[in-house]
C-alpha cells in the first residue's frame, strides 16, 4: 500500500511538472529587429512573431537595437531592449510575485485578441501603418480624430488630448469648446495639431454635453466638424475611473507596452478619444516599433476614425 502511494505520488508530481512546462508564461505583444526564440529541446533559433506563446523551458535571443514586448500570464508586462540571451523561466520569476489582479484581465484580453488576429495583422502590416500617418480626407479641411458617425463621443471627465489632421497651408489653429447653447466655455490658439484639455474644468459632468471644433486661426471657413462630447453616467464614470487608477498602479512604469495596454482598456470601454491618446503615447515612446502603429491603424479603421490609405 505504501509503495503504491509513493508511485502515485511520483506520477502525480511528474504530471504536475509536465503541466507546468506546457503552460505558457508569456505572450508576445510587440517585436522589432533581430529577436529570436529557441524552443525547449531544440537548438534552432526562430524569428519571433506577434502572438507567440513562450513556455518555461524556452529561450529568447535579442539582437542589437531590437525590442521585445511581453505580457506575463500573471498580468504584468516586460520590455526587453538590451541585447542578450534570456531564459523565459528567469524572466517570469521577476514578475511572478508582483500583484496584477486588475491588469491580468486586460493583458489576457489583449493577448487573446492578438492571438486571434495576429495573422491578419501581419498580412496587412504596412496598410495599417499608413493609416497612422497624416492623410487628406475629403470631408473637411481639418479632421479631428473621432468616429465619423454623428453619434456623441463618450469621454471621461478628465484631462484628455485631442488630435487632428489638416490639409496643407494651415499653421495656426483656434480651438473652441462650447455648451449645448453654443456658448464658448473655452477657447485658445495653438500651432500644434493636438491639444490637452481638462474637461473637468468645463463642467462636463454637470453639462453632460460639450462640443469641440478646430479652425484655422486666420480663416474660420477652414474648420473641423463639430464633435459632440458626452459624459458617462456617474456610475460608469466612477467605475471606469476606479479601474483605470488600479490598472495604472499595477502598470506603473512609463513604457510603450503599458500605454498599449491602457489604450486597449479604453477601447474596450468605448472611449475612443482616451484610447487614441494612449496609442499615441505608446508610439511616441517607441516610434520604431511598427507593431504599435499597426494595432493603432487597425483600431482607427475599425472605428471609422480614419480610412485606409488608397
Amino acid at each position: 500500500m505504501k509503495i503504491s502511494n509513493i508511485i502515485f505520488g511520483i506520477l502525480f508530481l511528474g504530471l504536475l511538472f509536465q503541466a507546468k512546462a506546457q503552460t505558457a508564461l508569456f505572450n508576445v505583444l510587440a517585436s522589432k529587429g533581430a529577436v529570436k526564440y529557441v524552443s525547449a529541446g531544440s537548438t534552432e533559433e526562430k524569428t519571433m512573431i506577434i502572438g507567440k506563446k513562450l513556455f518555461p523551458q524556452d529561450k529568447i535571443v535579442v539582437g542589437e537595437n531590437s525590442y521585445l514586448g511581453l505580457a506575463h500570464s500573471g498580468g504584468k508586462t516586460i520590455e526587453i531592449k538590451r541585447p542578450g540571451h534570456y531564459e523565459v523561466s528567469s524572466l517570469s520569476a521577476e514578475v511572478a510575485n508582483q500583484n496584477a489582479s486588475v491588469s491580468k484581465k486586460y493583458v489576457d484580453f489583449l493577448a487573446g485578441e492578438i492571438n486571434n488576429n495576429g495573422q491578419d495583422m501581419s498580412k496587412n502590416k504596412y496598410k495599417y501603418m499608413a493609416v497612422t500617418g497624416s492623410v487628406e480626407r475629403d470631408i473637411t479641411d481639418i479632421t479631428l480624430y473621432a468616429p465619423a458617425s454623428q453619434k456623441p463621443v463618450l469621454v471621461l471627465n478628465a484631462p484628455v488630448t485631442f488630435k487632428w489632421d489638416v490639409k496643407e497651408g494651415v499653421k495656426s489653429y483656434k480651438v473652441k469648446l462650447m455648451n449645448i447653447f453654443d456658448e464658448e466655455v473655452y477657447t485658445t490658439e495653438t500651432t500644434s495639431n493636438s491639444i490637452l484639455i481638462d474637461l473637468s474644468k468645463y463642467n462636463l459632468a454637470k453639462e453632460k454635453n460639450l462640443f469641440l471644433t478646430i479652425s484655422a486661426k486666420d480663416n474660420s471657413n477652414v474648420t473641423s466638424k463639430k464633435i459632440h462630447l458626452q459624459a458617462l453616467s456617474s456610475k460608469d464614470e466612477e467605475e471606469i475611473t476606479k479601474q483605470a487608477i488600479e490598472l495604472k498602479s499595477e502598470l506603473s512604469e512609463e513604457t510603450a507596452l503599458n500605454k498599449y495596454v491602457m489604450a486597449n482598456f479604453y477601447a474596450e470601454k468605448n472611449l475612443p478619444i482616451n484610447a487614441i491618446e494612449q496609442y499615441e503615447a505608446a508610439i511616441a515612446l517607441e516610434p520604431e516599433v511598427e507593431d504599435f502603429k499597426v494595432a493603432y491603424g487597425e483600431y482607427l479603421v475599425a472605428n471609422e476614425i480614419k480610412p485606409l490609405k488608397k
